[in-house]
């Protein structure tokens, strides 16, 4: 589809200020930014902040000139300031303005503090709080013949000598067709040179490059109070851009900033993950872990939603927020690549008797697409998924679709992934269970549960699951010596074997493997003569969800063993389930035991055996192999034994 995203860079602007002045797109920005409206005329600082890039869209380069009418810029003493860009083309002055030093220029009102690079210049206007400036006209001569009076000011308002846009809601707009903030309106107010209003004045209006929104008019007249709006649209294009105010017959310019924003979510680019997935919960005394979770929301063009978004949670175990917003997009920073992302702490604590819920161990399935699901592993009543919580995110959306033919929009026919309603599937059998497993809203009506209805739906409660795994002490589960417990002499009259093997399984008590980072390691007690431990493996653990390969795939919905296509659906229909593929069943070491002694001079015959029914004259001695696991909280110490010939 050629809905390209582009962001012109530079172009960002707080919405705390307001930006006027002489700008043009064709050859550069300028943008003042202040981070705040007001400022008392006591000295109190204010931070200006400009922006500038060039023609080319890069950061400008060299200095920049600030003016003020009155008041201290960046320190100097003086109204006006040199300053050097840094190299993305920024740099920040600081302005104060003290009553009791300048009366006549930092009386209360609105000041403006313009900034000028090369033939480029804009604005941003402060209020001043505070006592007012003094003000005279020619005044009346006393009757002594003494000076004139204060006065009173006067005259004529003068013609127009700035515009300065000064506010815009909302600033983001919504994509087109996405149906979320999708027009949008900005003031611009036109001054003469002493800043008074000037009415009855006409203003062209247009739109820098990349042109991202339809203006609504392009020509109005300035009101009683120097005022003039624009409405506009939004297009089929994100990026960022500025909409322009220029006084008719090539008078003064100001711009406003826009953006353009990806708006509704799709269930094609809800991104949801934890950080960790395997947390060792029951291998302390409080059962307190937490792990960082992060969605990214996206719209169905793949642009990210720049607009703050309310994200919804729920877990079958365990705590985590109900609801928080994401990322908006930022002026400040138009390329934040956090923009329609949010985090939010996931932890274990529960109460009591409230755990993840025992399930049923799964049977293996060859037919399971995409991937077959091996036989699940069980002791007792023990298996992983006992400790495999689910949580799910929740957000309002639009079904996921695949635009085959690159209009933008779904049409009949079109593969699509079809939703019901959000629940926790805590028995992972992909089927809302009422007795047992909690729902949520999807639709208009919360009354009963709303399973995939067939068609696609635009606007409706869209959801993704994680998993993490809750796991305990980790232990060792030795295999015997193989092909036995006792290592003869290398040179044994019997042919019988000098060395052996064994392999070990670090599980705990469900059977799933240990967190991120748990070591292992086998070392031989002591220091018995001729005895030689080899050790494989023992690498630190990555990070997993236990011992299950849990997954969220697509598969067609008419017949759930087959892929998502055409050809395998019903009208396009296919839904998301949860799927096991194999099971880690947590073998990380192995081990070799080796006997380099020979058989003594003194065994009858010689040489002789150790192993079995020992030759006269020979000797037999035991080994201890220390197996040991260390986990963020414990460490375990299994000891495994053999006898060897010496």
């Amino acid at each position: 589809m050629n809905l390209a995203r582009k962001l012109l860079g530079g172009t960002a602007a707080a919405l705390i200020c307001a930006c006027s002045g002489s700008t043009s797109p064709s050859s550069g920005t300028v943008i003042l930014v202040s981070n705040v409206p007001t400022l008392n005329n006591d000295g109190s600082l204010a931070n200006i902040t400009a922006t500038v890039t060039d023609a080319q869209g890069l950061p400008g380069t060299g200095s920049i000139t600030f003016n003020a009418p009155g008041g201290n810029l960046n320190g100097t003493g003086t109204t006006s300031a040199t300053v050097p860009l840094d190299a993305t083309g920024r740099v920040t002055v600081t302005y104060s303005c003290d009553y009791l030093l300048s009366p006549t220029g930092c009386g209360a009102g609105s000041i403006q503090v313009t900034a000028i690079w090369n033939s480029l210049a804009n604005g941003t206007r402060v209020t001043l709080l505070g006592p007012s400036a003094p003000v005279t006209d020619a005044g009346t001569p006393p009757p002594s013949g003494g000076p004139p009076d204060a006065g009173s000011v006067g005259g004529p308002v003068g013609p127009p000598t700035s515009v300065l846009g000064i506010a815009a809601a909302p600033s983001v707009l919504g994509i087109k067709g996405s149906g979320i903030q999708e027009t949008g309106l900005t003031r611009f107010l036109v001054t003469d040179a002493a800043g008074r209003p000037v009415s009855n004045v006409g203003v062209s209006f247009a739109q820098a490059q990349p042109a991202l929104v339809t203006l609504g008019i392009t020509v109005g007249v300035t009101a009683s109070d120097g005022t003039v709006s624009v409405d506009y649209t939004a297009g089929s294009v994100v990026g960022v851009s500025a909409i322009t105010a220029t006084v008719g017959g090539g008078g003064p310019t100001g711009s406003y900033p826009v953006a353009v924003r990806g708006a509704k979510p799709s269930a094609s680019g809800f991104y949801f993950r934890c950080g960790k997935t395997n947390l060792p919960v029951y291998t302390t005394t409080m059962e307190y872990e937490t792990t960082t979770c992060t969605v990214r929301l996206s719209d169905r063009y793949g642009n990210r939603v720049g607009i703050a978004t309310p994200v919804s949670f729920a877990a079958e175990a365990g705590s985590i927020s109900a609801s928080v917003l994401t990322k908006p997009f930022s002026f400040a920073n138009p390329t934040d690549p956090e923009e329609g992302s949010l985090t939010v702490t996931f932890s274990s604590d529960m109460g009591n008797g409230f755990s993840p819920a025992d399930t049923t161990p799964f049977p293996a399935d060859a037919t399971q697409f995409p991937k077959p699901r091996a036989l699940e592993p069980s002791s007792g009543s023990f298996n992983p998924r006992d400790n495999l919580v689910t949580i799910i995110a929740m957000v309002r959306g639009e079904e996921a679709f695949v635009d085959a033919n690159l209009d933008g929009q779904y049409n009949a026919g079109e593969l699509f992934v079809d939703q019901g309603d959000p629940f926790i599937d805590s028995n992972d059998n992909n089927a809302y269970d009422p007795a047992t497993e909690p729902r949520f809203c999807g639709g208009a009506s919360c009354a009963t549960y709303h399973a995939p209805n067939g068609v696609w739906d635009p606007d409706r409660t869209i959801w993704a699951p994680t998993w993490v795994a809750f796991t305990g002490v980790v232990g060792p589960r030795i295999g015997p010596w193989t092909p036995g417990s006792c290592i003869d002499y290398i040179d044994n009259n019997l042919a019988n074997p000098s060395l052996a093997t064994s392999t070990v399984g670090m599980v705990d008590q469900w059977l799933n493997v240990g967190p991120i980072g748990q070591t292992y390691a086998a070392t031989v007690v002591g220091s018995p003569t001729g005895v030689k431990l080899t050790v494989l493996g023992g690498f630190a653990e990555l990070e997993n969800a236990g011992s299950s390969d849990v997954s969220w795939e697509k598969v067609s919905a008419a017949n759930p063993t087959t892929a998502c296509t055409v050809a395998n659906t019903v009208n396009g229909a296919c839904v998301m389930q949860t799927e096991f593929g194999g099971w880690d069943d947590g073998y990380r070491l192995a081990m070799q035991i080796e006997n380099s002694n020979k058989s003594p001079s003194t065994a009858t015959p010689a040489p002789g055996h150790a192993c079995g029914t020992k030759t006269p004259g020979t000797n037999v001695g035991s080994f201890t192999v220390d197996v040991s696991t260390t986990g963020p909280h414990v460490i375990t110490h299994s000891l495994f034994s053999g006898t060897y010939g010496y």
